[in-house]
C-alpha cells in the first residue's frame, strides 16, 4: 500500500485550509438556504412533504457534519470523534 505524502510551507498550508473552509462554508450555506426555503414553503402551503424534506435536509446536514467534526462539541463531550 502506498500513502501519498505532501509537505507544505506554513503559508501554503494556511491557503489550502482557507480554500477547504470556503468550500465547506458554501456547502453548508446552500444546505441552510435549502432548509429555510422548504420550511417557508411548508408554512405557506401546509404540505407535509415540505416538512419531511426539511427534516431530511437537516438530518443529512447534521450527519454530514460528523466526519468533519463540526458538530462534535455541540452534541456530547464524552462521545469520541469519528475519523474518516
Amino acid at each position: 500500500m502506498q500513502v501519498p505524502l505532501s509537505l507544505y510551507t506554513q503559508k501554503a498550508s494556511f491557503e489550502q485550509t482557507r480554500d477547504i473552509q470556503l468550500g465547506v462554508g458554501i456547502y453548508y450555506g446552500v444546505m441552510l438556504a435549502l432548509l429555510l426555503y422548504n420550511f417557508i414553503l411548508f408554512l405557506t402551503l401546509r404540505d407535509t412533504n415540505y416538512l419531511y424534506y426539511t427534516l431530511y435536509v437537516s438530518g443529512f446536514g447534521f450527519v454530514r457534519s460528523i466526519p468533519l467534526k463540526r458538530c462534535h462539541s455541540k452534541v456530547e463531550t464524552d462521545v469520541p470523534a469519528i475519523d474518516v
